[in-house]
């Protein structure tokens, strides 16, 4: 479905509704509910048919994109950039990654993997600051050719595996940052990839915000659970010392 989801002439922006997720499947082993990572394969599929030189992957899950990582993590033709929750690994055998500042990617890729540990409580703010400060001037950079979204609703503020606080507003900015990043550096090309997402009451008006978003089309459909704020300067310090660690590659000075 993700790279059907990526073939040219669809219209509008599309987006893949997968069931199970996939960004945590590692290319020689399943983790995390996850058994084939989908936007591995999209992201594979573009280069392997010339369609795409370079391609850009932004996984707002709340859990690391380590098998995306793994995947690509000697390559310097895709570009892994997630924003998770600041957390360790949850097996050493299944999940040997450790989701934090040091993983930047080895030969060829040095780099290439941009990881974003966000404190609990992250909201709103805190999210669009790691968009605006860190991840714009990281595509800027990269100038890829197509940008796949691995779009986990799970830091919405319900979910029961995400401690962190984004309401659906929060993530139609998502979707709306995703959709200018999309339209800025890579012609347009932008597809969506459903990640996580664990809360069934909170889930539908999340992803409702993120294809909001990505469409510029707003329903009038408000969320009911909008009532806890994020801790925005807690975000903020954390966002800043991603942005210092990994400056030797990309311009964030």
């Amino acid at each position: 479905a993700a790279r059907h989801a990526v073939d040219d002439g669809l219209p509008g922006v599309p987006y893949a509704l997968v069931r199970p997720s996939g960004h945590h499947a590692q290319p020689a082993q399943s983790d995390g509910f996850c058994f084939f990572n989908n936007v591995a394969v999209a992201a594979e599929d573009l280069l392997a048919t010339g369609r795409a030189d370079r391609v850009a992957i932004l996984d707002w899950d709340v859990h690391h994109a380590n098998g995306t990582q793994e995947a690509f993590y000697d390559r310097d033709d895709v570009l892994v950039v997630s924003i998770h929750g600041d957390h360790d690994s949850w097996d050493p055998e299944t999940h040997p990654q450790s989701c934090d500042l040091t993983e930047q990617g080895t030969g060829d890729g040095a780099g290439y993997t941009v990881n974003v540990p966000l404190p609990a409580g992250t909201g709103d703010d805190g999210y669009r600051y790691a968009l605006d400060e860190l991840v714009d001037p990281v595509l800027a950079a990269f100038d890829p050719d197509a940008l796949l979204v691995s779009a986990g609703q799970d830091p919405g503020t319900m979910d029961p595996l995400g401690r962190n606080t984004v309401t659906k507003a929060g993530f139609e900015s998502l979707g709306a940052s995703a959709r200018r990043f999309a339209d800025d550096y890579a012609a347009g090309s932008l597809a969506v990839v459903q990640e996580g997402g664990y809360h069934v009451t909170h889930l539908p008006y999340a992803t409702l915000g993120v294809l909001e978003g990505a469409l510029d089309h707003e329903t009038g459909i408000e969320d009911p659970f909008a009532w806890m704020p994020g801790d925005t300067e807690s975000a903020r310090r954390a966002v800043d010392d991603a942005a210092a660690a990994h400056s030797e590659y990309w311009p964030l000075d």
